[in-house]
C-alpha cells in the first residue's frame, strides 16, 4: 500500500512538473504570437484607413492662411448683446481688411515664401499643399512615404526643383505616354516627368491619387489649396514651428483646420486601435507569466530544500533546478519565432517584410529579456528560502 502511494505521489509530482514545464514555453510562445499578431493588425487597419484618405494619417494637421481680405477670417469687432446672461460681450475680433492681398513672392534665394514658409522647421516631417486628388509635396528626414509599386518617390531635393516629377496612382496609368524611354504625364498645364506608381496590390484610395513636388507649381498655384502636415513625431509642435514664420513672409497668420472627413471615417465612426488595449494586453502577459514564474518555484521548494540541507552547493542547486525553466524559456521564444515566420511567408500579414522582421526581433529581445529576469528571481528565491520552514509546511 506504501508503495502504491509513493508510486501515486511520484505520479502526480511529475505530472505538475510536466504542467508548468509546457505553461512556460507556451507563454513565451503565445506572447511572441499574441504580441506580433495585435501590433500587425493595428498597424494594417491604421495604414487602410491612412491610405483611404490618400496617405493622410488621422493625426495630421490641416491649415490655411487667415487671409483679412476673406470673410470670416477677418472681420469688424464690435459689442454683442448676450440674452442669455442678460449681459454685454465685447469680441476682440481681428479687423477685416478687404485690401489686403495674399502674395506668393519669390525671394532672393530662388525659392517662394511658400516653399520657404514650408521648410522651416527642421524636424522630420511630410508637408502637402491638398487639392482634390493633388499632393504638391515636400518632406524632410526618414518617413514612411506612401508604397510604391513601380519606380520610387521623388527624393526630399527634388521636392523643391522648378523641374516637374509626379508619382501616380494605377488609375492614372492610362494617361501616361513615353518620350526618350522616359514617362510624361501631363497635368495642370505642366509637363511631369513620372518616377514611380503608388498604390498597393489591391484596390485603394491612392489609385487616383497624384503626388507633386511643390516646386512644380507656380507661386500662384501653391496658394490654392489646404496644406497639412502628417507622419511627424508631433506634428502640432512643426505647424507651431512653421506658423511663427508666416506673418513675417505674408502679413497674415495660419489658421488651423479641421481635418476632412473621409468615408472611412465614417463607416468606422472614426474608431481606432486604441493604445490603451496594447498596455491591457501587456499587463495580462506580465501578470501571466509571475504566476507561472511562481509555480515553478513552488514546485522545486522541496527539492532545493533537501539539496540545502544535504549541503549542496548554491551554484549546483541553482543549475539543477533552474536550467528547465531556461530551456522551458528558449523552447517557447524558438518555436515563437517559427510560428510567426510561417505566418510571414504564407501571406498572413500584408506589411512589409523588414518591418514585420523587426517586430518579431523586438518582440524576441523582449521575451528573453523576461526569461533573464526571471531566472534572477529564481535565483534570489533559491538564496532566501529557509529549508526547514519547506520541510515543516510539507
Amino acid at each position: 500500500m506504501k508503495d502504491e502511494c509513493s508510486c501515486f505521489f511520484m505520479i502526480n509530482k511529475f505530472r505538475d512538473s510536466v504542467t508548468i514545464n509546457i505553461s512556460v514555453s507556451f507563454l513565451f510562445f503565445a506572447f511572441l504570437i499574441v504580441g506580433c499578431v495585435f501590433i500587425c493588425t493595428d498597424t494594417e487597419y491604421n495604414l487602410n484607413q491612412q491610405m483611404s484618405r490618400g496617405y493622410i494619417t488621422s493625426d495630421a494637421v490641416f491649415f490655411d492662411f487667415e487671409n483679412p481680405a476673406v470673410k470670416p477670417y477677418g472681420y469688424d469687432a464690435g459689442i454683442f448683446y448676450d440674452d442669455e446672461h442678460n449681459s454685454e460681450i465685447t469680441l476682440s475680433i481681428k479687423q477685416y481688411d478687404p485690401d489686403f492681398v495674399l502674395q506668393n513672392k519669390t525671394m532672393d534665394d530662388g525659392f517662394t515664401s511658400v516653399e520657404t514658409l514650408l521648410t522651416s522647421c527642421e524636424s522630420d516631417y511630410f508637408v502637402a499643399l491638398h487639392r482634390d486628388t493633388m499632393r504638391a509635396v515636400f518632406y524632410r528626414g526618414k518617413l514612411s512615404l506612401p508604397p510604391i509599386t513601380n519606380g520610387r518617390f521623388f527624393t526630399e531635393d527634388e521636392c523643391l526643383s522648378d523641374k516637374c516629377y509626379a508619382v501616380v496612382g494605377k488609375n492614372l496609368e492610362k494617361d501616361i505616354y513615353k518620350v526618350d524611354n522616359k514617362s510624361y504625364l501631363d497635368y495642370l498645364g505642366h509637363k511631369y516627368e513620372v518616377l514611380g506608381i503608388t498604390g498597393v496590390a489591391s484596390k485603394s484610395a491612392l489609385d487616383s491619387i497624384i503626388f507633386v513636388n511643390i516646386g512644380s507649381l507656380t507661386p500662384e498655384e501653391q496658394l490654392n489649396g489646404m496644406f497639412y502636415i502628417d507622419c511627424s513625431k508631433d506634428n502640432k509642435g512643426v505647424y507651431n514651428d512653421i506658423a511663427k514664420n508666416a506673418k513675417a513672409l505674408f502679413g497674415c497668420e495660419l489658421k488651423n483646420r479641421k481635418t476632412p472627413i473621409a468615408f472611412i471615417d465614417i463607416a468606422s465612426g472614426e474608431m481606432y486601435m486604441k493604445n490603451y488595449l496594447f498596455v491591457i494586453m501587456i499587463g495580462l502577459m506580465i501578470f501571466a507569466y509571475l504566476n507561472t514564474l511562481v509555480q515553478y518555484i513552488e514546485r522545486q521548494r522541496l527539492k532545493i530544500s533537501i539539496m540545502k540541507l544535504c549541503g549542496t552547493k548554491i551554484v549546483r542547486i541553482i543549475k539543477e533546478t533552474g536550467k528547465s525553466y531556461i530551456l522551458d524559456c528558449l523552447f517557447g521564444i524558438v518555436m515563437g519565432i517559427i510560428g510567426l515566420l510561417a505566418l510571414l511567408f504564407t501571406g498572413f500579414f500584408v506589411l512589409e517584410y523588414s518591418f514585420i522582421l523587426d517586430l518579431v526581433l523586438k518582440l524576441s529581445c523582449v521575451s528573453l529579456s523576461f526569461s533573464i529576469l526571471g531566472y534572477l528571481l529564481f535565483i534570489f528565491s533559491v538564496v532566501k528560502m529557509d529549508p526547514q520552514k519547506v520541510i515543516r509546511q510539507v
